[in-house]
């Protein structure tokens, strides 16, 4: 018995190395996931908290990139607009630039003609010309103010994009600033032909007037001394009466002429 377990013994002892050569051998991902395993396991808590964090922080960083680029996206969207307001808005001004000059510019040119009748009749307008020329200083002044304001206007255009919000609001405080000076601008226009030019039109106008009633009764005593020699033969009342009509027609125009330039200027 004893020699039957002894070559038991033997024959498994000699069976041992074909068995290890049969098994099967271990793939590297296996190796590694063992290994990982291994260290999860020998990890700490205080780093699997670490490693959390970590990747809340990487998440939030993530969101935080995303909504900056919205916001960044929303405000080109909304400077592109901006600069397209600014743009219609600019034409807008530039017509009113050109409509000003053909207002101002008209009555500039009713105001020489009528001057040069007025200087033709005779008549004193040397203080005339000289409210005049004071007027066209302050239209000059107010083209010149208007076209800052333009220029201010059109930068703006470009810098809706290139300023922050605040820096654009506070540049466009001083283009608001321009728009006041040149309400100040016409406004000073408007009270200087009413209380100076009108009041020199008026001075004008009633001398003319005299001189109108001085002509009309100059004309009556022509007149009479007309029809005392109509038994002469020599002149007809007739002839006298057109003679006279004629001299009152061709000063009438002018006062007519200074009703209408104020009226244009009102």
């Amino acid at each position: 018995m004893s020699k039957k377990k002894t070559l038991f013994a033997i024959t498994m002892v000699a069976a041992m190395p074909l068995a290890f050569a049969h098994a099967k051998p271990l793939k590297a991902e296996e190796v590694t996931t063992q290994v990982t395993t291994q260290d999860e396991a020998t990890k700490t808590r205080a780093q699997i908290i670490e490693e959390k964090r970590a990747q809340v922080e990487v998440r939030k960083t993530e969101l935080e990139t995303k909504r900056i680029a919205q916001k960044d996206a929303l405000a080109q969207k909304r400077c592109e607009a901006a600069q397209k307001r600014i743009s219609t808005k600019a034409k807008q001004l530039e017509n009113n630039r050109k409509m000003y000059q053909t207002v101002y510019g008209n009555m500039d040119s009713r105001l020489d003609r009528l001057v040069q009748r007025l200087d033709d009749a005779k008549l004193d307008t040397g203080e005339l010309k000289a409210d005049l020329a004071t007027l066209d200083g302050m239209i000059a002044k107010l083209y010149a103010d208007y076209d800052a304001f333009i220029a201010s206007f059109k930068a703006s255009e470009t810098d809706a994009c290139a300023l922050t919000k605040e820096d654009f609001k506070t540049q466009f405080e001083g283009v608001r600033a321009q728009v006041e000076l040149i309400r100040k601008d016409r406004a000073a226009i408007k009270d200087f032909f009413n209380s100076t030019i009108k009041p020199d039109l008026q001075a004008l106008r009633s001398q003319l007037s005299d001189e109108v009633k001085a002509e009309k009764t100059e004309a009556v005593k022509t007149k009479t001394k007309g029809k005392v020699k109509q038994d002469d033969g020599s002149q007809t009342g007739t002839e006298v009466e057109a003679e006279t009509e004629t001299e009152t027609t061709e000063t009438e125009p002018v006062e007519t002429e200074t009703e209408t330039t104020e009226t244009e200027q009102d």
